[in-house]
This record gives structure tokens, sequence and C-alpha cells, in this order.
């Protein structure tokens, strides 16, 4: 049986320079199946932009290789020669539990920025505020334990070129956190600004050959800015959160949580009524059989693990996979 520390030995992470050669679309084949569609950038719009940008961005695609063949991909882009933006990190199917697989992806893009002739101010990602799925939570799960913190501020993404259901409210995240725990209003805005004309338009004015379509997407980012500098108008600095321990508040609303949570509450009444419909006197061990589920749940939730994530972590005290907690 695979196990992380084989894995490690064996895994290589190597710069895609072609995004038309067979392992950029190997990595993009695992990418496009792996991937939300509502996140997914085309992958033709890859094969758009062979130069992986201009002077005013440039995006790195790497493959993930064990023994020679691609296992995932990860894709990052400098913004303005001073912001690294976290794209896409996924991996195939056999491969997605590993945690330390994303944490890894991090530290190397770190690594290989470290003595880049550019400053680098800020490592940064952009995270849906509305909606979870599992390869959001991995990824949030993985930044959660790499010390990124969650600006505490709503704005909309752009949209992917056509594709519908693309433009959302969205939280960034952001590493190295300030010591303060918040930032400046300007500082934020000046990396917004920098992600909508810097990299999202000029990623389109190359997939769009439509001059019309281009002054139109300029546009709305041109309106999403503005949106959130009055958003922020009256307000001089926005903190900074732990994503996991103190979350965006689309996580608390999941249904599943609050259906388990409402399940949990009603159990001790449940048990109540067994025990006595039985005739069984309850003892000094009932205390434990009615509380500690929901206990143990709330403090489960209040750390920010997702269902998916309770379950990894019992599965994994009878495998020998990596322990994800």
């Amino acid at each position: 049986m695979d196990t992380i520390e084989n894995i490690m030995r064996e895994l290589v992470i190597v710069l895609i320079d072609d995004f038309c050669s067979d392992d950029a679309r190997r990595a993009l084949a695992i990418y496009h199946r792996k991937t939300p569609a509502e996140i997914r950038t085309d992958a033709r719009d890859f094969a758009k932009n062979p130069n992986c940008g201009n002077n005013r961005f440039i995006t790195y695609l790497f493959a993930f290789k064990r023994k020679g063949v691609v296992i995932g991909m990860g894709m990052a882009t400098k913004v303005s020669k001073k912001y690294i933006v976290y794209d896409y990190v996924a991996f195939d199917d056999m491969y997605e539990e590993y945690s330390t697989l994303y944490a890894l992806f991090f530290d190397f893009i770190k690594d290989y920025f470290q003595n880049d002739s550019d400053h680098i101010e800020h490592f940064v990602a952009e995270i849906r505020a509305e909606h979870e799925d599992v390869e959001n939570l991995r990824f949030i799960y993985s930044l959660y334990r790499y010390g990124f913190k969650c600006v505490m501020q709503k704005y909309t993404t752009l949209r992917l070129g056509d594709a519908p259901g693309t433009s959302f409210a969205t939280y960034l995240y952001i590493d190295p956190p300030s010591p303060d725990n918040d930032i400046d209003k300007d500082s934020f805005c000046n990396i917004i600004e920098a992600i909508y004309f810097d990299y999202y338009c000029e990623w389109y004015k190359n997939v769009y050959s439509d001059e019309r379509k281009k002054d139109q997407y300029r546009q709305e980012a041109r309106q999403a800015y503005k949106e959130l500098r009055h958003a922020l108008r009256k307000k001089k600095r926005i903190p900074l959160a732990s994503p996991i321990l103190k979350k965006p508040d689309c996580i608390d609303e999941h249904p599943v949580l609050k259906t388990i949570r409402v399940l949990l509450y009603i159990w001790p009444f449940v048990y109540i009524f067994l025990v006595r419909s039985h005739d069984v006197k309850a003892d000094s061990m009932d205390i434990m059989y009615v509380i500690i589920p929901l206990y143990l749940f709330e403090i489960c939730h209040r750390k920010g693990s997702s269902i998916l994530y309770i379950l990894k972590y019992l599965a994994s005290l009878f495998t020998s996979h990596e322990d994800i907690s």
C-alpha cells in the first residue's frame, strides 16, 4: 500500500514550458476532470496564451510526476511583478486524499520565487465565499495548514470567459499576513485591482478576438472594482482571520452540517424515550451516550472541519495513509 513517504520520495514537480506539450495535456486533463466547472478555466484558453503571459502577468503551469507519470497539476501566476496567485492544484483520484501534496505545492512555489528578480509582496489565493465542494475544502484546508489568513471582505471575482456562473462572491487568502492581523484597505484594493486588470483582463485579451468582448470584459472589471471601493468607503483596515478556525460564514450555513446538528440535538430525547419505553433503568453511562456525540460534533465543527474531514480522519485510524488532522 502506498504511503505518503513513498510518494514524496518518488515525486518531482516540473515546469511546463509549452502549454501544448504532452505533459501539459495530461496535467490539464486532470485539472479539467477534478476542478468544478464554475472555477475552471477552459482548457482551450491555455493554448491561446502560448507565451504564458506578458509584462503584466506570467502564468506558470507545473506537472506533478511520479515515476515519469503525470499525477497532478499546479498553476500559479505572477501578477504586476509583485503578487503570486495560487490558481489551481489538482491531483488524480488515488492521490487527492494526501493533503500534504497540496501544501507541498505552496512550499515549492515559495522556493521557486525565493530568488526572483522581482520583489514578491504577497502570495494570495481566491476562494469562493458562498459555496463549498470537495476541491474547495481541500484547498482551504491546505491554506489553513500553511498559515494563510482570510481577508474578511467579500468581492466579486470576474467571470472565466463566456462560461456562465463563474462570477461570484469571493474571499482573498493572503500570506504572509500582517502582524496586526489586519490589512490596510488600499493594500487590499491594490491586490484586487492587479488581479482584475493585470491578470484577468490581460488573459482574456489574448483569448477574445472580438474587440467588443474585450471592451465589455474590461467594463465589467471596472464596475466590480468600483463596487469594492464603495463597499470599503468607511473602512481603513480590514480584519484577517484563520481560514479554518475563524471561517467565512458560508461554511457555517452548509445544510448538511445544520441537519446533522439538529439530529444530534434531538438524539437525547430519542434516547430517553427508548430507555423508558423498554423500562430500562438509566445508569451513569447514559450521559456519555447522550452528550458525547453532540459534543464531538460541535468541537469538530467549530474547528472548521467538514464532514468530509471528520470521516477521513476516522478512516485514517485504520489505514497507513496520512493523518490529515
